[in-house]
C-alpha cells in the first residue's frame, strides 16, 4: 500500500512540476523578458510551429522579438530550428557561419550546410557534409574519413568495417567501443556481447570493465544480472562473496511466469546454503526450503517475506497468497 501511495504522490508531483514548466501553447508568458512580449497581446501574430511565430514586423521565439530576422523570407525548418535569407536560427539564436541557402536539418542533434556539419549548432571538427550519413539506429554516424557519435570522433575507428550493436555499443575490425570509446583489449574477432557482459576468447568484461580472474570458458551469463564461472558468482560484475557457484540458480516463480523478469518484481537466487537478493544475502532465510510466491513475496518454513524483509506476527501455517493481496485461512 505505502509503494502505491508513494507512486501515486511522485506522479501527482511531477505532473505538477512540468505543468508548471512547460509553456502553454496559447500564452508562452514565463518567457516574458526585456525585449519580450505576451503572445496572446501581439495583434496578427500568426503561429509558424511551438516555437516560432510572426506578425508584419518580426519573428518570435517563444515571444521574444528575433531582432535580425527578415519577416518577408522566415521560415521554420524543424527542430527548434528556423532561417531567412541571412541566417539560421537555434532556439531563436543566430547560428554562427552557417550557410543559409544549404542549411539543412538532419535530425534533433545533427544539421549541415555546404562547408559543415553540426551537432547542436555547433560545428563537428573535421566533419564533411558531401558524405556525412547515419549508420543504424542510434547516434552513430560517418564519412568518408571518421566514425562519430553524438558530435565526436570515435578514436581509431575504421569507416569501412564501422557497425553498431545497440544504443551502446559498436565494432570494426580492430575494436569494441561502448558509447564511443574504445574497450582496451577486447578482441573485435571472437567478441560476443550478453546482457551487460561482453566476453571474447579468453577474457569477460562488464561492460567496459574487464573482469579479473574470471574464467572465460567456464562463464554463464544467467539473466537478471547474475553470472558464474567456475569459482564465482557475480552481481553486475562483482563477486557476491561466499556464494557458491555450482549450485547457484534463479528461484522460480511458484505463481506466474511474468514475475521472473526484473520489471515485474523482485528476483531471487540461492545456492545451497544462502538465499541473495540483489546481489545481496538474505539475512536469515532457508535456502532449502525458500521458493517465490509472487512479484515481491517470498518464504522459507520460518517467515513470510516481503522484499528483503520479514513479516512480523503472520502465522506461518495458515499464510497464504492469492495474488494482488495475501490473507490468512
Amino acid at each position: 500500500m505505502k509503494k502505491i501511495l508513494y507512486i501515486m504522490m511522485f506522479t501527482a508531483i511531477s505532473f505538477l512540476s512540468i505543468s508548471w514548466m512547460t509553456p502553454s501553447s496559447s500564452d508562452n508568458s514565463m518567457y516574458v523578458a526585456e525585449n519580450e512580449v505576451k503572445e496572446s497581446e501581439i495583434k496578427g501574430l500568426r503561429k509558424l510551429d511551438n516555437f516560432y511565430s510572426l506578425d508584419n514586423e518580426n519573428a518570435y521565439y517563444y515571444g521574444r522579438i528575433i531582432e535580425v530576422a527578415d519577416v518577408n523570407t522566415f521560415e521554420t525548418i524543424s527542430y527548434g530550428y528556423a532561417k531567412d535569407s541571412k541566417n539560421v536560427y537555434y532556439d531563436g539564436e543566430i547560428v554562427e557561419r552557417v550557410d543559409a541557402r544549404t542549411f539543412k536539418v538532419l535530425n534533433y542533434k545533427y544539421s549541415l550546410d555546404s562547408k559543415n556539419v553540426y551537432y547542436d549548432g555547433e560545428i563537428v571538427e573535421g566533419g564533411n557534409p558531401k558524405t556525412f550519413k547515419k549508420i543504424g539506429d542510434n547516434d552513430y554516424y560517418l564519412d568518408d574519413k571518421n566514425v562519430y557519435y553524438r558530435g565526436e570522433i570515435i578514436q581509431g575507428a575504421d569507416v569501412k568495417t564501422f557497425k553498431e550493436i545497440d544504443i551502446y555499443y559498436s565494432l570494426d575490425n580492430k575494436n569494441v567501443y561502448l558509447y564511443g570509446k574504445m574497450i582496451k583489449g577486447l578482441d573485435a574477432k571472437t567478441f560476443r556481447k550478453i546482457d551487460d557482459y561482453l566476453l571474447d576468447n579468453k577474457d569477460v568484461y562488464y561492460r567496459d570493465k574487464l573482469l579479473e580472474g574470471v574464467d572465460a570458458k567456464e562463464f554463464k551469463v544467467l539473466g537478471d544480472h547474475y553470472s558464474k564461472d567456475s569459482k564465482n558468482v557475480y552481481y553486475d560484475g562483482k563477486i557476491i562473496k561466499g556464494a557458491d557457484a555450482k549450485s547457484f540458480l534463479i528461484i522460480p516463480n511458484n505463481v506466474s511466469e511474468i514475475y521472473r523478469s526484473t520489471d515485474y518484481g523482485n528476483v531471487y537466487v540461492k545456492d545451497d546454503y544462502r538465499v541473495y537478493l540483489n546481489g545481496e544475502v538474505l539475512e536469515g532465510a532457508d535456502s532449502l526450503s525458500f521458493q517465490k510466491m509472487g512479484s515481491d513475496i517470498a518464504r522459507d518454513k520460518f517467515n513470510i517475506y516481503w522484499d528483503n524483509k520479514k513479516l512480523k506476527n503472520i502465522d506461518i501455517e495458515t499464510f497464504e497468497y492469492i495474488g494482488e493481496e495475501c490473507t490468512v485461512k
